[in-house]
């Protein structure tokens, strides 16, 4: 079918006079830009922005914004204060054109505390060449942050229109007549169904769509405000379903007509098409399940990331066989002909699998049926992209059965609820690679025939003039049984390849892949290849798809370095460690930003981002003694101290002495929770003391006596405040554990293990406070666990307590969690966790990034703590989270090449005959051995008769260590 019309965008919709017809009760000029203006450019740093009238307006003067972003992030707002209540339903319009690359355009209102904050976000928005109007209405708006944590806005003290860095650049905005009117117009709250020719309404109504049932194959659909003057809104030709969508979303009509005539005409509600993304659930709701993505069904589609080893590239690949091959691209998901049906996701059970079960080369198995699917996503060398597709007969059928392969014109997020359109961007067309018989009968269209309600969801999509391609175009290939064909796509997907040469490619991925990585046994081999890959796969993006990445490369980085041994792969991160997050500048100082991308940093202020430099330069050196590289980005180092030195004395003056606040860095969000309100965050500060005694350490090594001398006075002093910070917050909310902030005294057990790995404060917090904060953690845990408490969902950043009950000497509680943890993989044959784990794995709400390089980095870092850690006084600790059954039971335990401060130590660990025997090389010079069976009668190194403990130190190597019950 084909559809031509005008489409209505669902947010910013350029409204002409035809759809104008609101009644007003109240109707305001808030700017015409004629007169004196009243607006001020409040740009972010690195930001250059000219607020200006400029002459030429629409009809008179207008409003000028002269933004350019220097090549990195930031934002550019246009701040005027206003007073305003607003009234029960209303809407915003102005009128806008530009000369800009595409960017985010926002349009914020902000009540008289300045914290809570209601927008419209649109992303990368492009900028109309000519005048064009837009129109907020109240549904629009979202609200954004702040303390109130929601609600609606009623008395505004400033608006705000802002550009935010999409594609970055420079441009000029200009916005003309800004205007409020009260809105009276009543809504279509449930479908209606009608029969009659004319839809009439006593008064204008808004509704967001139709079903048009209708045996007609061409036909318009018309409004009018008089049943006189009509407009055509939709004109569709070509219709070959008794039955149409129509996307028409916020459409405003007193009169509506199909010609001609249709049997039937459902009009549907705003909600039923409030995105693009709300009408294709509607529509899918009436299809058969199978016909559209899972995500369209209410339920969650995981899915992970695919790319090779350091390529700049990635696509996305889903559990039911479902490929994106790039960002912000379209779909591909693959169906089975098998000559009587035509079988969907929906109809066999997809079996996810991993190369040799721990590879980051994911695959798909569909093995019901008599027909097996086998589907696999390679990003090989050079961002070339393949897929394979494996048909075999189990046994033989009559006919041929095929693989069809329709192109999905939407790319997934992380919450089924809003899957976007693809970008706007010259389709890119996949070549065929399939016998003549096979493409003959695609081409015929007897297959489409065949399954006609299949393959169109028992109905038709409509697509209005411009519009997307919906899903039921098919294009690709089809493969007959018994054979199996490759095909691989360079930038543009123009190359073809045949099994071989895809195999080949896998080889060569599979054997870089399996190079990442520490060895471990008998928990598997290699677990940490799978994320060690996946954080590796771009380096100065560890999870850039389908989000840009939030946190410091600091803990990817570190998990990075723990797990790889040769140095050489690793030369990425030393341009992330120079200048990743450092960008902007505050006086004489250079500022840390916490997120970074492909334009740079951008300019959130968050404080552990100092700190979190630091520790990564410091954790470097002390893996690799690369002293070349700590002198060239050494003056960065020197300006985070600079700068933490600025913070920290803000908090120093007389209207912090004698509280918790004295000498501690403001507040800064870089803690989530604290989003809508800054904090005093100690996550902040625990990673400033880390940074600051790494600079102290680094000062030291380097021989930069005058440095080391200047960072071991601020150190100290900090150490000393944050201390007493912790104090006296506990005692002004009158908690008896370790608070998360000063402001909140909250409970935050995930945010403190930061204190003590990596931030070194165990044997400085408040003992009993530090205790307390940890088993009640633990109890609550437990309960989630064991089901006595209800829960929804849980952040698996609280991989990080494994690690810390490691440290605490608690591996029996360590692996408790770890147990539970490993539970929320999603799916647990991919080995990968989401942001956000719910309970039921169906549920169709936000998970974040998936993979989560934050949470792969936390997992690695606190499963290889179980096998060994360096320990805050320079021991190297072996065996802490072995359990007693690991090392007793057949084989044991083994591991090979944990990279350490020390260097790089293989061990082993085994019982027989009432004693475990314990190996230890490498180039080490300070271990703890740990046995995890406590009270030996005896313990031998290496043949001589030592102190009976637990914990034996053990200073030459190679060395063999027994102890004896």
């Amino acid at each position: 079918m084909k559809a031509e019309g005008r489409r209505q965008k669902w947010i910013w919709a350029v409204l002409t006079s035809a759809f104008c017809l609101l009644p007003s009760a109240f109707s305001q000029v808030i700017d015409d830009f004629n007169g004196s203006l009243n607006w001020q450019a409040h740009p972010s740093d690195g930001v250059s922005l000219i607020v200006s009238q400029e002459p030429a307006g629409r009809r008179a003067s207008a409003l000028r914004m002269d933004f350019d972003f220097h090549g990195h992030g930031g934002y550019a707002i246009a701040h005027k204060p206003v007073s305003i209540d607003l009234p029960p339903d209303f809407e915003f319009a102005f009128w806008i054109r530009g000369i800009a690359p595409p960017n985010n355009l926002e349009f914020k209102l902000i009540d008289a505390t300045g914290d809570n904050v209601w927008w419209v976000n649109q992303h990368n928005y492009v900028f109309p060449k000519e005048w064009t109007r837009v129109v907020l209405k109240k549904r629009h708006f979202q609200f954004a942050w702040g303390p109130l944590g929601g609600g609606e806005p009623h008395q505004i003290a400033a608006i705000e229109i802002v550009v935010t860095a999409g594609s970055g650049g420079k441009g000029m905005v200009l916005i003309d007549d800004l205007t409020l009117t009260e809105r009276h117009v009543a809504s279509v709250d449930q479908p209606l169904a009608f029969t009659t020719p004319t839809i009439d309404f006593p008064e204008t109504r808004e509704f967001g769509g139709l079903i048009v049932e209708n045996d007609a194959p061409n036909y318009e659909v018309q409004i009018s405000s008089d049943a006189e003057t009509w407009q055509t809104i939709y004109s569709v030709k070509g219709a070959k379903s008794p039955r149409q969508f129509l996307f028409t979303p916020e459409t405003e009509a007193r009169h509506i007509r199909v010609v001609p005539p249709a049997r039937r005409v459902i009009l549907e509600p705003i909600a039923w098409s409030a995105s693009r993304n709300d009408f294709f659930t509607n529509v899918a709701r009436e299809a058969p399940r199978g016909d559209y993505p899972r995500y369209f069904q209410g339920e969650q589609s995981y899915w992970t990331v695919v790319g090779v080893d350091g390529d700049s590239s990635e696509a996305l690949f889903n559990i039911d066989g479902a490929l994106e091959p790039e960002k912000g691209g379209y779909s591909i998901e693959p169906f089975l002909y098998t000559g009587e049906r035509l079988l969907s996701w929906n109809d066999v059970q997809p079996a996810p699998a991993l190369a040799r079960g721990f590879l980051p080369i994911p695959s798909v198995k569909w093995p019901q049926m008599t027909v097996t699917d086998d589907l696999c996503r390679l990003r090989a060398a050079k961002s070339a992209g393949y897929e394979c597709h494996a048909l075999r007969r189990r046994p033989p059928l009559p006919g041929q059965p095929a693989l069809a392969i329709p192109r999905r014109h939407r790319r997934r997020r992380t919450d089924p609820r809003h899957a976007i359109p693809q970008s706007h961007r010259r389709d890119r067309q996949l070549p065929a690679d399939h016998p003549a018989d096979a493409a003959g009968r695609l081409r015929s269209g007897a297959l489409r025939r065949r399954k006609h309600r299949r393959l169109v969801a028992a109905g038709e999509a409509a697509r209005n003039e411009g519009g997307d391609r919906r899903s039921t175009r098919r294009v690709g290939r089809i493969l007959v049984s018994n054979a199996s064909r490759g095909r691989q796509g360079k930038d543009r997907h123009d190359r073809c390849a045949d099994a071989r040469s895809i195999e080949s490619e896998r080889r060569d991925a599979s054997s870089g892949f399996s190079r990442l990585g520490a060895e471990v046994r008998p928990r598997g081999r290699r677990p940490s290849a799978v994320s060690a890959g996946d954080q590796r796969q771009h380096p100065r993006q560890p999870r850039l798809h389908p989000h840009p990445p939030r946190w410091s490369i600091a803990a990817a980085g570190i998990a990075i370095v723990r797990t790889l041994v040769d140095p050489r792969r690793i030369d990425d991160l030393r341009g992330a460690a120079a200048a990743r997050d450092v960008g902007g500048g505050q006086g004489v100082h250079r500022v840390v930003r916490e997120i970074s991308n492909s334009r740079g940093a951008d300019p959130v202020p968050e404080n552990d981002s100092h700190g979190e430099l630091i520790y990564l330069i410091a954790e470097y050196y002390r893996h690799t003694h690369d002293r070349a590289l700590v002198e060239r980005v050494w003056l960065h180092v020197v300006s985070a101290v600079n700068y933490i030195d600025a913070l920290r004395h803000q908090r120093m003056t007389p209207q912090y002495k004698n509280t918790p606040f004295y000498g501690l860095l403001p507040e800064s969000i870089s803690h989530e929770g604290y989003s809508a309100k800054p904090m005093h965050s100690y996550w902040d500060d625990f990673f400033t003391a880390k940074g600051l005694a790494d600079a102290t350490y680094l000062a030291h090594g380097l021989g930069f006596i005058r440095d080391e001398k200047r960072f071991m006075v601020i150190r100290d002093e900090f150490e000393r405040d944050l201390l007493a910070s912790i104090r006296g917050a506990m005692a002004m909310k009158q908690i008896d554990f370790i608070p998360g902030s000063v402001e909140l005294g909250d409970f935050d057990p995930t945010s403190t293990t930061i204190a003590i790995s990596p931030g070194g404060q165990l044997g400085k917090l408040p003992a009993t406070a530090l205790a307390r904060t940890f088993d009640r953690y633990f109890d609550e845990s437990r309960s989630r666990a064991l089901g006595v408490k209800q829960w929804d969902a849980y952040t698996p950043y609280e991989w990080r307590t494994v690690g810390t009950f490691i440290r605490l000497g608690q591996p029996q509680r360590a692996y408790e969690l770890t147990n539970f943890f490993m539970r929320g993989q999603r799916p647990p044959e991919w080995r990968q966790w989401g942001e956000v784990v719910w309970r039921d794995p169906k549920t169709p709400k936000f998970i974040g990034d998936m993979p989560h390089g934050w949470v792969a980095s936390d997992f690695l870092r606190s499963v290889l703590d179980m096998f060994a850690y360096d320990r805050d006084d320079g021991a190297l600790v072996i065996g802490a989270g072995i359990l007693p059954e690991w090392a007793t039971q057949t084989p044991g335990v083994t591991a090979r090449n944990l990279d350490t401060h020390q260097g790089v130590v293989s061990f082993s660990m085994r019982g027989t005959n009432n004693a475990i025997h314990v190996t230890v090389s490498g180039p080490l010079s300070n271990v703890i051995v740990h046995s995890p069976v406590p009270k030996p009668k005896e313990v031998r190194v290496n043949g001589k008769v030592v102190a009976a403990t637990q914990d034996v130190g053990v200073r030459s190597f190679p060395s063999e260590i027994v102890f004896t019950y």
